[in-house]
């Protein structure tokens, strides 16, 4: 047996043995070289027929067969291509041999490069091991074995044939492209005809897809359906995409033994996605300039109108931060950044219009931000022809030139009480009560609006300032709010209205920050401490010369700054820019929103978004995807994450039929029915800061000059040290801010506030000042020389003048000043902690360790205090025909931002009567969303079974009772929620308690709605003749006995009497045969042993 199984496997490997010796044979699987026909030496090209090119055989060299038929031709007589490649040696009588070869380019030219192949001789004929070649147009020739073409009659004369590639997109179970090779042949001719398709590559054959046999022609239909090069053959040879040159070469004969003429060659053809006589375009300042795409393929629409879209998207070649935007004209379609192309545009030849704008809002922008490229992509599923999808199209180069001075060092502020800068650099206070336009564009519809109250956390008894204690940020019809003012009625960061989408994605947060990227190009920053907000506004160039409000005019002009609002009766500025509420401007007023104007720019504007990570480890797939509502991503906002994101459902609800399933899952309005637990009591707290921690006294009153004293004390940290030897930085307006208030409020409760604010100024200054690295300079500088434009295949690029690209030179250590390096910004950065740590913890890598039991990102929170709770909005009610009800937020104060946020879950259930049955205690893990608000996931708890558990309907609706705790011990008080169907329930809360009513026309289960005749395991929804509804048993469902618990009690009868029956029978053998005595024992033995 063993013997057997060895000779099985030594079998077994001489047979794989012998079929990879073979089937490793060049002679049994050379490739046929193309071009057989155009490769003869002799063969003359006829006018305007491409020469071949043989640089694109392969990427490595290939074993190569001439159809038994040829060999390398051994004389430099050339054939058709320009350089041919020629042997010089003898091939060999057998096996293999190395052979040398020589280049012609001409008279006295005839080797100017040898090289050496390999040459190996078959039964039949011989095959060649071919490299491509270097350059085109080089190409091997050959000759018969021989010697001598055998011909039969002479070659015809196709002179008046002039080949032109068409295509058309046909169907059969899918759709698929088709093209054809047509020709008129020479009148009185019966010729017999070899099409050859071929990929073109600037004005050479590159590459043979498909060869025809010999046919002959009996009209175009015929033709076509003989000739034609499918999709399939494009796939074949790994073209699966668009983006391609193609033709065709027609030879012909007399006869199936004629001499073949000839090949008369159509002319190249591109088809995919053009960029129109334009590769590149220079814009300056906030220019626009529009290209023009053109579409030069057909695509398949299964249905009688369909369409493809086109977007757009920015390869990343470096690190920098880019803040690329795009933008274009707004049409009918919807396509904002990109193009749709409709079936008939093709035919056509329709040019689809895309404006180009370059928009900015930072206060520099790196010089290797102003030269990029926008490429045009089709999307990853196109369901209707699936050859279109991931199809990389035409790409423009963009060289922007930018009056970056416009930009430098501009931003508009209102900080703490609230102290203001406008953009052209003029300071002043503005100490009064009411809400105010801060920034609005006189052209776009983009504004911001503070609002101010009295500044009670730091009330010293003898001075009350006011602070900015709400924020609106509006685009079009998109309003992003932050409202403290109210304390028991506090808005978290959210949307208040957002029918655009256009700040759907452009707001980011980090810790207690927030960056609303505004689609002008300017970027609204806040920054909120539980109780009044900070305001910055970084400007872009559409703002120079179009502002108005608080921020002033941007006009490098800071004396009409502050100027009376037009026809306002107004007594100072300032004051002229309260909002006017019989002209609907209040955006904290909701009843004013169907009074705003929508987004109604000639262009709209798109934001381009990378991923960093990805751009380091793939560079050449590295890309930023531009979206009418991306945000933008830099290096310096990698840790930013989107806000939770109510603008879906806005988006939804105005989209949304009955019929629609519901995505998202958030609520729609911040009030709440919180009613506090009878003996709990919320304990407001502040974020508590150790001014000991600094030790720095405190003085009973301040003046200018004990003031400078003691905020420079207390900013003196090494990342204040070390921001005041950075060039170009100045400081010194931030320091007078923190004067000021001392001097106002005679504390130094405001002073980490402004070391704050200089600490992110400092950080932004260094990061934009990086210079490029030498690495990615190189990188990027022989890129403008090298371009090639891949929407023209017979062009070249037409370079024009490009934006100088400096380094930042280093600063001289003996001038005080630091270098400007990455080293120094990542020094910084890790020596920066937010508030200091609020003197109760360490500061590590810029993130703070907190001591015990301090927690939160500035360890200003007390974990051991429970946080406040203000209730759970929408009133703590969920509808599941509104929302998912899969989490709940839960408004409060004093929210840590920590891993030890818990969310305690109680759940329950109400039945009809309002009975509500409670379930065991779940606690999950909370996601911190703002000092505000917390998320908490809902839980599908068990609760216990009812006592009518067989019954179908056992509950209405369910929910749960919510605490938070920042540490998993102190809670804060409980709010509900209650989670229902309101097709056929309504649920209402009254001081906390629930109460649910059901509609008629329903059963439910579950908490489910279900319509008469519905189903449930075996039951049906049925409804009385009164119109009421209830379960009844089904078919399916088993038959009832009379008595309860019978069949148990007939099951338990039954084994009992089964037992009883056992015993006594045992019992009396026993009996038995203790009479019939010993010798009947001793036969039941044997018996047993033999069993």
């Amino acid at each position: 047996m063993l013997i057997a199984v060895i000779l099985t496997i030594l079998l077994t490997i001489f047979q794989v043995t012998t079929v990879l010796s073979f089937s490793a044979d060049p002679c049994d699987n050379a490739t046929d070289l193309p071009f057989i026909n155009q490769r003869i030496v002799g063969y003359n090209l006829s006018q305007g027929e491409t020469p071949i090119c043989d640089e694109y055989l392969g990427i490595d060299e290939k074993w190569f067969g001439l159809m038994g038929k040829y060999v390398i031709a051994n004389t430099a007589g050339k054939c058709g291509t320009i350089s041919n490649w020629y042997l010089k040696d003898n091939l060999p009588i057998k096996g293999t041999k190395n052979v040398e070869l020589c280049r012609n380019e001409g008279p006295g030219k005839t080797c100017v490069e040898k090289k050496t192949i390999q040459a190996k001789k078959c039964s039949k004929g011989y095959v060649f091991l071919l490299p491509p070649t270097d350059a085109c147009s080089e190409a091997y020739c050959i000759q018969p074995i021989d010697g001598n073409v055998k011909r039969g009659s002479g070659p015809p004369d196709i002179s008046s044939v002039y080949p032109e590639v068409n295509v058309e997109v046909a169907k059969k179970k899918n759709v698929f492209l088709q093209f054809f090779c047509d020709i008129v042949p020479p009148k009185g001719t019966d010729l017999q005809y070899v099409v050859e398709w071929s990929l073109f590559s600037g004005t050479s054959l590159s590459r043979s897809l498909y060869k025809t046999a010999s046919v002959r022609y009996f009209g175009q239909t015929d033709f076509r359906g003989k000739t034609s090069l499918k999709e399939h053959h494009l796939k074949s040879n790994n073209i699966n995409t668009p983006g391609f040159t193609l033709g065709c070469t027609v030879k012909a004969r007399n006869g199936s033994d004629g001499e073949y003429s000839h090949s008369r060659a159509s002319a190249a053809r591109f088809f995919g996605i053009q960029v129109v006589n334009i590769s590149s375009v220079r814009l300056k300042d906030s220019e626009t300039k529009t290209i023009f795409l053109r579409l030069t393929i057909p695509f398949g629409c299964p249905a009688e109108e369909c369409f493809l879209d086109v977007n757009t998207f920015i390869p990343q070649t470096h690190n920098s931060c880019l803040i690329h935007r795009v933008s274009h004209s707004v049409h009918s379609e919807g396509i904002f950044c990109g193009v749709r192309f409709h079936k008939e545009d093709y035919k056509n030849g329709t040019l689809k219009p895309f404006t180009i704008t370059g928009r900015f809002g930072k206060s520099q922008v790196l010089q290797s931000d102003l030269i990029y490229d926008i490429v045009f992509v089709t999307g990853p599923k196109i369901h209707s022809h699936t050859f279109f999808q991931n199809y990389q199209a035409a790409s423009v180069r963009v060289e922007l030139d930018l009056n970056q001075t416009k930009l430098q060092g501009k931003e508009c502020y209102s900080r703490s009480d609230p102290h203001m800068l406008t953009f052209d650099g003029r300071r002043y206070d503005n100490q009064r009560a009411g809400t105010f336009i801060m920034y609005k564009h006189k052209e776009l519809a983009v504004e911001v609006q503070t609002k101010t109250k009295r500044c009670t956390k730091w009330d010293n008894g003898n001075w009350h300032p006011w602070c900015n204690c709400a924020v609106a940020v509006r685009a079009g019809k998109d309003v992003f709010i932050s409202d403290n003012c109210e304390d028991d009625n506090i808005s978290p960061p959210r949307f208040a209205i957002c029918e655009d989408g256009i700040l759907s994605q452009s707001v980011k947060k980090l810790q207690n920050k927030h960056k609303i990227f505004l689609p002008s190009g300017g970027i609204v920053e806040l920054e909120n401490d539980g109780h009044f907000i900070n305001v910055h506004i970084k400007p872009s160039l559409v703002d120079f010369g179009k502002t108005e409000g608080l921020c002033g005019s941007f006009d490098d002009n800071k004396a009409n700054d502050n100027a009376v609002r037009i026809n306002s009766k107004a007594k100072d500025s300032s004051e002229s820019w309260i909002v006017n509420e019989t002209a609907f401007e209040n955006l904290f007023d909701k009843q004013n929103y169907q009074k705003l104007e929508h987004w109604k720019e000639s262009r709209f504007l798109c934001s381009c978004e990378r991923d960093l990570s990805r751009s380091l480890r793939d560079p050449l797939n590295a890309a930023a995807i531009c979206d009418q509502s991306k945000k933008i991503l830099c290096p310096e906002d990698r840790k930013l994450d989107t806000v939770k994101n109510n603008c879906d459902l806005y988006l939804e609800k105005r989209r949304k039929r009955s019929t629609d399933k519901v995505l998202s899952d958030q609520y729609e309005n911040t009030a709440t029915s919180y009613f506090p637990t009878k003996g709990y009591k919320n304990e407001e707290t502040y974020p508590e800061v150790s001014i000991s921690h600094f030790k720095r006294g405190r003085r009973s009153v301040y003046n200018n000059e004990t003031a400078r004293v003691d905020c420079l004390k207390m900013m003196n940290t090494s990342t204040f040290r070390t921001c005041k030897k950075i060039p170009g930085l100045d400081l010194n307006n931030l320091i007078e801010i923190c004067i000021a208030d001392a001097v106002l409020t005679n504390t130094m409760n405001w002073t980490l506030m402004h070391l704050e604010a200089i600490k992110a100024q400092c950080i932004n200054h260094v990061d934009v000042m990086q210079p490029i690295p030498e690495k990615e300079l190189a990188d990027l500088l022989p890129s403008l020389d090298n371009v090639t434009n891949t929407t023209q295949p017979d062009s070249s690029f037409n370079t024009t003048p490009v934006v100088p690209i400096h380094t930042q030179p280093n600063t001289s250590s003996n001038s005080g000043f630091l270098s400007i390096t990455l080293e120094l910004l990542s020094d910084i950065k890790a020596s920066s902690c937010p508030n200091e740590c609020s003197g109760h913890g360490k500061c590590t890598n810029g993130t703070c360790f907190c001591d015990i039991p301090f927690t939160s990102f500035d360890c200003s929170i007390n974990g051991t205090k429970p946080p406040v709770m203000l209730g759970i909005p929408d009133k703590g009610k969920c509808d599941l025909n509104e929302r998912k009800c899969a989490e709940t937020s839960v408004i409060g104060r004093n929210f840590a931002e920590t891993k030890s946020l818990k969310c305690r879950l109680i759940p329950f259930t109400i039945d009809r009567d309002n009975n509500l049955e409670v379930a065991e205690t779940v606690e999950t893990s909370g996601y911190f969303e703002s000092l505000f608000e917390v998320y908490c996931p809902l839980s599908n708890g068990r609760v216990k079974r009812s006592k009518n558990a067989d019954l179908a309907d056992d509950f209405v609706s369910r929910g749960f009772r919510v605490s938070v705790s920042n540490d998993g011990n102190g809670y804060s008080d409980e709010d509900s929620i209650v989670i229902f169907d309101s097709q056929c329930v309504d649920c209402s809360k009254v001081k906390g308690k629930i109460i649910c009513t059901t509609k008629t026309g329903f059963c439910m289960k579950g908490g489910e709605c279900f319509h008469p005749d519905d189903t449930v395991g075996c039951q049906i929804c049925k409804t009385s003749s009164f119109g009421y509804s209830h379960w009844e048993n089904g078919p399916d469902c088993p038959s009832p006995t009379k008595t309860e618990g019978s069949g148990t009690v007939w099951i338990i009868g039954a084994v009992l009497g089964s037992f009883a029956f056992i015993v006594l029978s045992v019992i009396a053998v026993m009996c038995y045969l203790s009479k019939r005595g010993p010798a009947s024992n001793q036969k039941i033995e044997s018996m047993a042993e033999i069993k």
